[in-house]
């Protein structure tokens, strides 16, 4: 579905404005949900929305001339979740048209479901903009040192890329991209696959002589740095970029444009002293990057079970 343009959605049935000339974005991916009770935060930046795999997913304020049914729900802890039937509904006629989603531990959404509206796409030149009210995912660390969940979300999908990409070889990684390893280590911990992530020397000799895997940053101001033996036989560079399209081709890693500019800049740049301001990030500390990921296969093995 192409972006650069602003869809009206309507209700299918009575023809009701639901939604007025949102910027269609790309789908955000977060890699994780949110961690508390209570409010979680909105998926969708205002103003904008994606296809998503149920419908159209909103930010649940952009959303007009809906109510929800509360008998409708499904089963959900301290908030509401989508039930059997559209839990939000058309004023106008009654229609079912979407779901409402705003539970612990799960992103604030409205979903405008694809049989139930229809839609008006009218090109645009406006470009798709960040959440400015997004406080969570900027840097690794809060200002009360602890570690930034969504974050660390972005980055476990960054090195699940990396790992995807790497063709099972042994992957060897420059200093920049160290807390990807690190966050790797964790989630491969104990398994044969941990023993082939690698740090790269850095006296410029090929640390390998078969197929291998160089992991390192490229993007603005920040090129790639290729050794002398890049061009060798058998030799791949994995290029993350600060993009979140998961289509890009090898051998380029997208990872989002916050955890880059962190490997890229913040994490050596000199350190503050006192309490840090938005945008003065504190900085990783030993060990918590393989913390997060020992704690992310935690979670993943929970979900399968």
């Amino acid at each position: 579905m192409p972006l650069n343009v602003r869809t009206t959605f309507e209700c299918r049935a009575c023809g009701a404005v639901l939604a007025d000339a949102l910027l269609r974005v790309r789908m955000p991916r977060p890699g994780t949900e949110p961690p508390m009770h209570f409010t979680c935060p909105v998926l969708m930046a205002a103003g904008t929305y994606a296809e998503g795999p149920r419908g159209f997913v909103l930010a649940p304020g952009d959303v007009l001339g809906v109510r929800i049914v509360p008998e409708r729900c499904g089963e959900s802890c301290l908030g509401m979740a989508p039930g059997d039937e559209p839990n939000l509904v058309c004023v106008a006629c009654g229609s079912g048209v979407g779901e409402r989603t705003d539970d612990c531990e799960r992103w604030q959404t409205a979903v405008l479901l694809p049989g139930a509206v229809r839609r008006r796409d009218e090109p645009t030149t406006d470009e798709p903009w960040q959440n400015p009210d997004e406080w969570f995912g900027r840097f690794p660390v809060d200002d009360q040192g602890r570690a930034d969940w969504l974050w660390f979300g972005r980055l476990s999908l960054g090195a699940d890329e990396v790992l995807a990409r790497s063709r099972g070889v042994p992957l060897y990684f420059s200093p920049d991209t160290e807390p990807l390893r690190e966050f790797l280590l964790g989630v491969l911990s104990a398994t044969p696959d941990a023993a082939r992530l690698r740090p790269l020397p850095l006296d410029g000799r090929r640390p390998w002589g078969g197929p291998m895997a160089i992991c390192d940053l490229d993007g603005p101001e920040r090129p790639f740095v290729e050794p002398a033996y890049a061009r060798d036989p058998g030799v791949l560079l994995l290029r993350v970029v600060p993009d979140d399209d998961p289509d890009l081709p090898v051998p380029l890693v997208p990872v989002h444009e916050h955890v880059w500019r962190y490997l890229a800049w913040e994490q050596n740049a000199p350190v503050r002293p006192g309490r840090w301001e938005f945008a003065d990030p504190a900085r990783l500390s030993g060990g918590m990057a393989f913390s997060e990921g020992a704690w992310a296969r935690a979670r993943r093995r929970w979900r399968r079970q």
